[in-house]
């Protein structure tokens, strides 16, 4: 948190990725909200949160320690993970709107915000980005990344392309862009229309 608060005395645009969130350990919320407090007395400008993976060998050694420091929670841990790598979707989306509320009562993004520097097809970039934000918070609240697949690839056609959105647009071409279908297309010709998604403001909020 020193280092945090002495780059963000400099002016960088500097966070705290809070990660592993270790279950039934440090996912209390007095725990997660006093860590969130201190990143913003600090001058995070923003806070990424996840629940632990835990990989192969990760996992294995994990639970040796487990069994020796803290065996009663063995079988909850046991439960949480099963054979999978990522705790239960349902821990994992619990866990992600309590640190989106406390976020956003403190007023800290949740994502970092891309830099502000010039390019050819500035509104492309805008419009991935959009996509982009969709996935993420909609994965971060269903604990699902293949529900969110289709917007990655969609993003990614769009800073590929060798002209600009708009003109697509106004030609009505986006469900033609590679990946892009009739439902993001509605999703971008909104964005485009209004500077704004009503579709990811939505799933941006708590509720």
């Amino acid at each position: 948190m020193k280092a945090v608060h002495a780059l963000a005395e400099e002016g960088i645009n500097v966070g705290v990725v809070f990660t592993p969130i270790i279950p039934y350990i440090c996912d209390s919320e007095k725990n997660l909200r006093e860590v969130i407090e201190r990143a913003y007395d600090s001058g995070a400008r923003y806070v990424l949160s996840g629940s632990m993976t835990l990989r192969s060998n990760q996992k294995t050694r994990f639970l040796e320690l487990l069994r020796k420091n803290y065996p009663n929670l063995l079988k909850r841990y046991l439960d949480l993970y099963r054979d999978s790598q990522n705790p239960d979707s349902r821990y994992q989306t619990a866990i992600n709107r309590k640190t989106f509320e406390l976020c956003r009562q403190l007023g800290i993004p949740t994502h970092i915000t891309p830099p502000s520097f010039e390019r050819p097809f500035r509104e492309n970039l805008e419009v991935a980005n959009m996509l982009l934000l969709y996935a993420y918070f909609t994965e971060m609240k269903t604990g699902n990344s293949y529900a969110t697949w289709a917007y990655h690839k969609a993003a990614q056609s769009i800073e590929e392309l060798h002209r600009d959105i708009r003109h697509i647009y106004e030609e009505n071409r986006l469900a033609e862009i590679h990946g892009v279908g009739q439902s993001i297309s509605r999703m971008i010709a909104d964005f485009l229309e209004n500077g704004r998604s009503e579709k990811l403001e939505e799933t941006r909020s708590t509720r």
